[in-house]
């Protein structure tokens, strides 16, 4: 039977605790109510966008976020609701998030059913539904949920790990979902057991299309289902695939100590702790209805409304642009954001990093908001 190698060196203890401290507040702080969709809505599009990006889908945060809001149905078509919601984009990309949507959707209700009935874990036809869900007019039906036929991993490894032929593939899969319900996996901190799933999952590439995707949302499940759903309020897919080239270092340093996995879960886990540190961030300085930002020193400072927008978004997201801005300020000028944000850059409440149009503009020194 399949058996996870790897130590609990130092590293991956502190940012397991770290993790759980961080989510142990984020179950406890009351989130305003008008936040919650918000919120929601936010994680879903950076968490779909993150993952999609990996597969070159070049649908940015605020077009994603309209298809995410339109909530198209399972039959629509990709060019239809593109039109609708006034997306400029390649059909496939479209096609790719409407699959993520549903597969989302899927998943959440298997959470729920597991959450609310204690029902038994999950396994190889939970994975293989959420390949079918998420390829779904990306590739022949014959391939929807089907193991893999051909003798090589999807594009974006780039030949980087080595890949079991076609033929070990079920027996492999077969092998790790014995592991995965068994006994002893239960007795595994269920972060390092999502690590070592999605890890697999990956190696294995037990489809032709989308094995990483579909793996992303099995752990995804495998996370809700053990309590860290949290109402889908922080996004740990983010902080996973912020850098391709260092998931890709990680993976292929289990391949190259001989199949240890104590590297990839130290990334694995602080990408999660990073992400449950930023989400409680912003649960912490959601309070009221009509914030009032502080400065570092705690006094009041008083914005318009225009300004409070823009702030509520980089407390949402960490960072902006002025599209993303332009995006939440439709009616608004550009050069009336850009006074703005100088007005907010002199009040130290955001930073601007760099010094192009493209330039990009965080939370400055702001203490707390209420």
């Amino acid at each position: 039977m399949f058996e996870p190698a790897y130590d609990i060196s130092t590293r991956l203890l502190m940012r397991t605790i770290g993790f759980e401290r961080a989510m142990a507040i984020m179950g406890i702080v009351p989130v305003p109510s008008d936040w919650e969709g918000k919120i929601r809505h936010d994680c879903l599009t950076r968490g779909a966008q993150a993952v999609l990006r990996v597969y070159g889908n070049a649908i940015q945060s605020p077009e994603m976020g309209r298809i995410i809001t339109d909530d198209p149905g399972r039959d629509e078509r990709a060019e239809e609701v593109a039109q609708r919601v006034g997306v400029v984009a390649k059909e496939r990309d479209v096609q790719m998030v409407l699959n993520f949507l549903n597969a989302n959707k899927y998943k959440e209700q298997l959470g729920y059913l597991s959450m609310r009935f204690k029902q038994a874990g999950f396994g190889e036809k939970d994975l293989t539904q959420l390949n079918s869900l998420s390829m779904e007019k990306l590739v022949s039906s014959k391939e929807l949920g089907v193991f893999r036929m051909e003798e090589r991993g999807e594009g974006w490894l780039g030949n980087r790990i080595s890949v079991p032929s076609a033929v070990e593939v079920s027996y492999q899969i077969e092998d790790f979902f014995s592991w995965f319900i068994s006994a002893d996996a239960e007795t595994i901190n269920p972060i390092l057991k999502a690590g070592v799933c999605l890890y697999e999952i990956i190696r294995i590439q037990p489809f032709d299309e989308g094995s990483m995707l579909s793996g992303v949302l099995f752990t995804d499940l495998f996370l809700s289902s053990v309590g860290y759903e949290l109402k889908g309020l922080w996004v740990w897919e983010e902080e996973l695939f912020r850098n391709k080239e260092a998931v890709l270092n990680s993976l292929v340093d289990v391949e190259k100590k001989g199949g240890d996995l104590t590297g990839w879960l130290e990334y694995f886990v602080g990408s999660l702790e990073s992400a449950a540190l930023k989400a409680k961030a912003r649960l912490m300085t959601l309070v009221g209805e009509q914030p009032v930002f502080r400065s570092e020193s705690g006094k009041a400072i008083s914005l318009s409304e225009r300004q409070i927008a823009i702030m509520e978004d980089l407390t949402l997201k960490g960072e902006t642009t002025i599209k993303d801005i332009r995006a939440i300020l439709p009616s608004v000028s550009e050069d009336t954001v850009l006074r703005d944000l100088k007005d907010l850059i002199e009040k130290k409440l955001v930073k601007k990093k760099g010094h192009t149009r493209g330039a990009r503009y965080a939370l400055g020194k702001v203490k707390y908001f209420r």
